[in-house]
């Protein structure tokens, strides 16, 4: 009768392992599972006893794992959009303002300098832009409208923001400020060359 390797205790002829301390039996077949963690973590093995009779092998490894081929890749990141005021309705109908990623202040370019200037689009005589009206805020794929407490207000789709509120936005959406009307134009930004 066979005895463990590691306890001594007696095993039956046919038994692949000590069921006293877990050790296996000199010269039986163990089946070796390992499951390995994302992240570089630690591995997880799991012995199984199904093959329990036979001359010993030695494990050979089917296939060779880097590193590299384990680690989890990164999401792609979101799709790179190109954001752009269009004037719809004011002295110059056409004419593109860029957003920036951050901060873009909306208004009329008098002792302080602003980003998106409006005293091109309003007509003389006509002047319902404060200084410093509205700001937009790009980040990442969101933009954001906020009224910097103006005058005459901010209008998104014909309604009013309230004096100092804010708003997102999407794309085809109308900012009116005095009798200017800017679209909101969100595209693609090409690709990388």
């Amino acid at each position: 009768m066979p005895s463990c390797p590691t306890c001594l205790t007696a095993l039956p002829d046919a038994a692949a392992g000590c069921s006293r301390c877990g050790s296996f039996a000199a010269g039986s077949q163990v089946l070796l599972t390992v499951a390995l963690t994302p992240e570089g973590g630690p591995g997880m093995a799991r012995l199984d006893s199904r093959f329990t009779a036979g001359p010993p092998v030695t494990p050979q490894p089917d296939r060779t794992l880097s590193a590299a081929s384990l680690s989890a890749s990164p999401p792609p990141p979101p799709p790179a959009v190109i954001v752009k005021l269009r004037v719809v309705r004011g002295l110059r109908v056409g004419a593109e303002y860029p957003v920036y990623a951050g901060r873009n202040v909306i208004g009329r370019f008098a002792d302080r300098p602003v980003d998106i200037d409006l005293t091109a689009i309003e007509p003389d005589g006509q002047v319902w832009s404060s200084r410093r009206h509205a700001c937009l805020t790009l980040d990442k794929a969101m933009l954001v409208v906020e009224d910097l407490n103006s005058l005459n207000g901010t209008w998104v789709n014909g309604s009013r923001i309230r004096a100092g509120g804010a708003l997102p936005l999407k794309a085809g959406d109308i900012i009116q400020i005095g009798v200017a009307q800017l679209r909101v134009d969100v595209e693609a930004a090409p690709p990388p060359s």
